[in-house]
């Protein structure tokens, strides 16, 4: 009996490289987002040591420049911290589409291996069949032989 050949083959080769460009999309957008929080982070770290310092400074008098300096320290890390918060929002936007994407690519793919399998069954069955009556008939051959 001829071997088991799957005539969507080709479609599940193409259904596979999509999952695979759809993890590492969702890869690079999950690498923006954490790098976008690690930043994130280390401005509001830097944000909090101007301020400790700004802290410190007030215990000792200060000239208006020193005090303008802080003052304009915290317009920078606060303005930073907003635009990396806007990217974060973009980021996690972006990310949470490609999840989409690649929880559809991966179902796509899924359905059309599980359609594979159950061929691949019906067509082992169907050669047990046909190996079964084989047996069959040459038992029969060889009991009316003798």
């Amino acid at each position: 009996m001829k071997r088991f050949v799957f005539k969507l083959d080709t479609v599940l080769q193409l259904r596979n490289q999509h999952e695979r460009k759809a993890i590492n999309q969702h890869a690079q957008a999950l690498h923006r987002v954490q790098a976008l929080r690690q930043k994130l982070d280390a401005l509001q770290m830097g944000l909090q040591a101007e301020h400790r310092r700004y802290q410190e400074a007030l215990t000792r008098s200060q000239s208006i420049s020193t005090v303008q300096g802080f003052r304009s320290g915290f317009e920078y890390f606060e303005q930073r911290l907003s635009e990396t918060q806007g990217h974060l929002s973009e980021a996690e936007a972006i990310l949470e589409k490609h999840k989409d994407l690649l929880t559809s690519a991966r179902r796509e793919r899924e359905v059309l291996e599980k359609y594979k399998d159950r061929l691949a069954g019906v067509h082992a069955q169907t050669v047990n069949k046909h190996d079964q009556l084989f047996l069959d008939e040459l038992s029969l051959r060889a009991g009316s032989v003798t």
